[in-house]
């Protein structure tokens, strides 16, 4: 069973991916519907690689109500999202 400790320590975690990967797939999900596009690969925020290299955030609106999955190439990055 976990501490308070760790319980305060993954809270805090969560809470600092979310608002980086939030606000990261609501713009990508707005811009989405503007152009009027379902899928797209744009350039991952999180790694400090020029605009034409990777890794690369792909993402794909789904559904009826345009729910937006994303995900990294990279498996080690924070830059994952369903809504």
């Amino acid at each position: 069973m976990k501490t308070e400790a760790e319980w305060h320590e993954a809270r805090e975690r969560f809470r600092r991916i979310a608002s980086v990967v939030l606000p990261f797939g609501m713009k990508v999900k707005a811009r989405m519907q503007k152009l009027g596009k379902r899928r797209v690969r744009v350039k991952c925020p999180e790694h400090d690689t020029p605009p034409t290299e990777g890794p690369y955030v792909t993402a794909v609106l789904a559904g009826p109500r345009d729910h937006i999955h994303m995900a990294c190439e990279d498996a080690a990055c924070i830059m994952r999202m369903m809504e």
